[in-house]
């Protein structure tokens, strides 16, 4: 388990690549659904909510972040380590080269968890569609979720 800054951050991010998974998900909604009725209305008030509530935990990710690297640089180097492993983890179980983009995603993604270990970026971006961690990967750094 990592310090309990790392899981502070973790949950948060967490709660960040949920909602952008709602925000992907409304996304293609408003590009192959229907443009009128009550489930478009119910579809486009969803997404501005979580659009909302997408930018108010990026901001307070950004704020931890900044404050967790002030305060404990070793927290947040752990934090970035920990998903440097799972995503290198996660590359070697999808070696079929249908998973090729995947795997490019998740290298992208651990060069720029580096860049949070070092101190240049306060988290990353996470993709929500080609990057699926496994559950029992992820709580063995960071606990059930």
């Amino acid at each position: 388990m990592l310090p309990p800054e790392a899981i502070a951050l973790e949950r948060l991010l967490i709660r960040r690549k949920d909602l952008a998974g709602i925000l992907l998900n409304v996304d293609m909604y408003d590009r192959w659904g229907p443009k009128d009725g009550p489930e478009h209305a119910q579809m486009m008030a969803d997404g501005a909510a979580a659009q909302r509530d997408h930018a108010a935990v990026t901001a307070e990710l950004t704020a931890l972040a900044t404050a967790t690297r002030a305060h404990s640089p070793d927290a947040m180097h752990a934090w970035a380590e920990a998903h440097i492993a799972l995503l290198q983890r996660f590359i070697a179980a999808h070696p079929d080269p249908s998973h090729d983009t995947a795997r490019f995603v998740a290298q992208e993604e651990s060069t720029a968890w580096h860049k949070v270990a070092d101190g240049s970026l306060p988290f990353v971006d996470e993709n929500c569609f080609y990057i699926h961690i496994d559950p029992t990967d992820h709580a063995e750094w960071f606990g059930p979720r």
